[in-house]
C-alpha cells in the first residue's frame, strides 16, 4: 500500500505478487482477495487497465464464492471507478449500487454517502436526471442527520451542476452559494484549529524550555554549592 501511495508501482507489483503467492499457498482467502484487488488498483493507477479489470474480477469472484460481504462492498467499490474512468457509465452503476447497499448494511453513514454520491454521477452521465436527484435527495438527508459537512459540500457543488445542465440558473446558483459558504466555514474551522494546535505546542514547548533551564540552573547552583563547601572545609583544615 505504501508503495502505491508513493507512486513506486513497479515495487509495489513485486511486493504484491509475493503476497498472492504466499496467500494462495496458505489458502488464506481473506488476504488473498486483499492482495488481488491491490494489485488490480497498482496496475490501474500505472495505466494498465486491462490487467486492472481481470485482477478485480478475479478477487470479486473468490469474494463471491467465499461469501465475503465485506470484500465485495470494497472491490465493486474500485471496479466502479475503473469503469467509469472507462466511460463504462452503465457497469459503473452496477458495481456502485452493489457498493451502496454494502455500505449501508454495515451502518457506515459516510461510506454510504459517497456511494450514492457517486450512483448520482453515474446517473448524470446516462442521461437519468430524476434517479440522479433521488440519490442527490438521499444524500442531503443523510448529510443533515450525521453532520457529515465535508460531504456536505461535495453534495453542495453536485445540486449546483444538477440544476445547471436543466437550465435551472436560480437554484444552480443558489446551491453554488451554498457550496462556497460551507466550503469557507470548513476551511477557516480547519485553520482555527491548527492555529490552535500550533499555539499548544508552542507553549509546549516554552515549558518545556523553561523546565530544561531551571534543571540547568539547579546544577550549577549544586556545583557551586558543592565548590563552596569544599573550599570552606579546606580553609578550615588549613
Amino acid at each position: 500500500f505504501n508503495y502505491r501511495f508513493l507512486g513506486k508501482y513497479i515495487t509495489a507489483s513485486r511486493f504484491l505478487d509475493e503476497a498472492i503467492h504466499w496467500t494462495g499457498l496458505t489458502r488464506d482467502t481473506s488476504r488473498l482477495i486483499a492482495a488481488l484487488n491491490e494489485k488490480a488498483n497498482v496496475c490501474y493507477y500505472s495505466g494498465d487497465t486491462v490487467a486492472s479489470r481481470r485482477l478485480h474480477l478475479e478477487a470479486l469472484d473468490l469474494a463471491t464464492k467465499t461469501n465475503n460481504r465485506f470484500a465485495e462492498n470494497y472491490i465493486s467499490h474500485d471496479l466502479a471507478i475503473l469503469f467509469m474512468a472507462k466511460k463504462e457509465y452503465r457497469r459503473a452503476l452496477d458495481f456502485f449500487l452493489i457498493n451502496y447497499q454494502g455500505c449501508k448494511d454495515a451502518g457506515d453513514p459516510r461510506q454510504t454517502v459517497i456511494a450514492a454520491l457517486n450512483i448520482a454521477d453515474a446517473y448524470q452521465y446516462l442521461g437519468g436526471y430524476d434517479s440522479s436527484f433521488h440519490f442527490l435527495a438521499l444524500t442531503d438527508s443523510l448529510t443533515r442527520r450525521y453532520q457529515l459537512n465535508h460531504e456536505r459540500v461535495t453534495l453542495y457543488k453536485k445540486l449546483s451542476d444538477h440544476y445547471a445542465r436543466q437550465n435551472k440558473f436560480r437554484e444552480a446558483f443558489q446551491y453554488i452559494t451554498k457550496y462556497q459558504q460551507l466550503n469557507d466555514s470548513i476551511y477557516n474551522i480547519r485553520k482555527e484549529r491548527q492555529i490552535s494546535e500550533l499555539t499548544q505546542q508552542f507553549e509546549l514547548n516554552r515549558k518545556d524550555q523553561e523546565h530544561q533551564l531551571l534543571k540547568k540552573q539547579y546544577r550549577v547552583t549544586v556545583i557551586i554549592a558543592t565548590l563552596v563547601t569544599v573550599l570552606v572545609f579546606f580553609i578550615i583544615i588549613l
